[in-house]
């Protein structure tokens, strides 16, 4: 965590953030709208049972409206901390303004889905956040998660190494670390998945992030000289001249 930066004051940055990119978010999240659809896709495939069913970290509902489409007769509550994010949903759906740092929120019962898509990575501790997700649902109830994990943007660790400037993109976690906190017995479905974008610039790549309201980091930020060094070291590939940044996405489905 940067000098002077509070476990609070980071979360309510992250907040802040994801606020103000709410109203371009769902022109600008394609990525997040990919692995929206490969989750709900894959619950499709689980048993599921009735009764409450959740998506944490719910941002716009596109990965709640991706199960609604599937299972016309049954809702999804939507619950995440950007107040901005879930108002640019139906406002007639249930939703819960909740930061999940506080543990699980206030629901009529306990929930037999959890979904959650591109979340986990903000809140502190996601391992434990696992757990805890995975202990709250009713028997045989299903948790369905994407997250980026360690590994991703090796195209900017790589810039950062030969600039000889920080990489200051946000910690993922290993993927090693999520699968200790759940019983290998309860995993439906595991997959590490990789999604490339690409660009004729690297700051145009950092831009998508930022666009999204994603640039939220721990890390002091670069200046500007020691962003050109950045930017002029990125790795280009030999023929096209063309630069990517190379996301890793753990995907996973275990029932309790």
């Amino acid at each position: 965590m940067a000098r002077g930066i509070t476990m609070n004051n980071w979360s309510k940055n992250i907040i802040k953030n994801f606020n103000n990119a709410a109203i371009d978010y769902d022109s600008q999240a394609e990525l997040q709208k990919y692995f929206a659809l490969l989750l709900a896709r894959q619950c499709s495939m689980q048993k599921i049972p009735y009764g409450i069913w959740t998506d944490f970290g719910s941002g716009t509902g596109i990965l709640a409206k991706a199960i609604e489409e599937l299972y016309p007769k049954q809702k999804v509550i939507r619950v995440d901390g950007s107040s901005e994010m879930l108002l640019q949903d139906d406002l007639s759906i249930s939703y819960k303004l909740w930061d999940l740092n506080r543990g699980i929120p206030p629901l009529p019962q306990q929930p037999s889905l959890i979904a959650s898509n591109f979340a986990l990575h903000w809140l502190q501790n996601p391992s434990n956040k696992i757990k805890e997700w995975l202990d709250v649902l009713i028997p045989e109830g299903l948790l369905a998660f994407c997250v980026p994990i360690l590994g991703s943007f090796s195209e900017w660790q790589t810039a950062a190494n030969n600039s000889g400037v920080r990489f200051t993109a946000l910690p993922f976690p290993s993927q090693t670390s999520l699968l200790n906190a759940i019983p290998s017995s309860k995993i439906k479905y595991q997959q590490v998945h990789s999604f490339t974008q690409q660009s004729n610039n690297p700051i145009y790549l950092l831009k998508s992030i930022v666009k999204i309201g994603a640039q939220s980091t721990p890390k002091e930020k670069l200046n500007t000289g020691e962003l050109r060094k950045l930017i002029q070291a990125w790795p280009k590939a030999k023929q096209r001249q063309t630069v990517s940044l190379t996301w890793l996405v753990l995907v996973i489905l275990a029932q309790k």
